[in-house]
């Protein structure tokens, strides 16, 4: 028994110390000491590493998360697979393949639509001014004399393209005056518009009096107009060329041509 127990106590001394030294390797130092970056572990250099992992943006860099841009983000910003910094707000999932411009172009707002323009207008009230030529046939001759007209149209009916008014012209020189005097009536229908302008044709006719004032002699007359021609709108203002034949009630004189260019404005 005596020789069993030597044996045995031999073995254990053998035993213990050895796997105390392998417990122990835990604690051995790397020689020489590690590198920046890397750590020692069970006497051997591993690389560092992060815990817990680092989050989208940084890289695990000598055991720390940093920013792998040069020079690293700034505050609410994160560095992309292309080295590139872009806002935390916009970059999400695959934002990491695109640049900050386009980023930049999708949170831009969208440019509004362009209005429509304004729809045209009806005239109610019309006031016009400008040059009347005339043109008198009287005792076989013919005469002609520039002057004045003045008109005011009220427009009725839900399309405005009756009207109903007021006209008078004087024309004359030093041998003599002549002006007339006459309600008109007519259409002013539309045959183009857009916005604030308009191209329309005038057929109006009248009825008034005139007065012939020659050599001091005093000629009353009725006066019985018909014209036609082309009207401009543009905005408030307005402007038409009218022309056509007068027929007169008197004894010396005929008839009379009339024409004229009128400006004005319309309400």
């Amino acid at each position: 028994m005596r020789g069993w127990g030597a044996v045995v106590l031999v073995v254990l001394t053998m035993v213990v110390p050895a796997r105390v030294a392998a417990d122990d390797s835990d604690d051995v130092e790397c020689a020489p000491a590690c590198r920046l970056g890397f750590e020692c572990v069970k006497g051997s250099c591993v690389a560092a590493v992060c815990k817990p992992s680092c989050r989208s943006g940084f890289s695990c860099i000598e055991g720390e998360c940093k920013s792998p841009c040069n020079p690293p983000c700034a505050t609410g910003e994160r560095c992309t697979s292309k080295l590139e910094c872009v806002r935390m707000s916009t970059a999400r999932g695959d934002d990491d393949d695109e640049t900050p411009s386009t980023v930049k172009a999708k949170v831009s707002p969208e440019t509004p639509p362009e209005a429509p323009p304004p729809p045209y207008k009806p005239s109610s009230v019309r006031v016009y001014a400008g040059v009347m030529l005339w043109g008198l046939e009287a005792s076989g001759r013919f005469l002609t004399d520039l002057g004045a007209t003045l008109a005011l149209d009220a427009h009725v009916g839900e399309d405005k393209l009756f009207f109903v008014g007021f006209r008078t012209g004087v024309v004359g020189d030093s041998s003599g005056t002549y002006a007339t005097f006459d309600l008109e009536g007519g259409l002013r229908p539309r045959l183009f518009e857009s916005g604030d302008t308009a191209f329309a044709i005038v057929i109006a006719g009248g009825v008034g009096g005139g007065l012939i004032v020659t050599n001091g002699t005093t000629i009353g007359l009725f006066h019985l107009p018909f014209r036609v021609g082309p009207s401009f709108d543009f905005g408030a203002f307005t402007t038409q060329l009218l022309v056509g034949p007068a027929l007169i009630a008197n004894k010396a004189v005929v008839g009379t041509f009339e024409g004229m260019v009128e400006i004005g404005a319309r309400f």
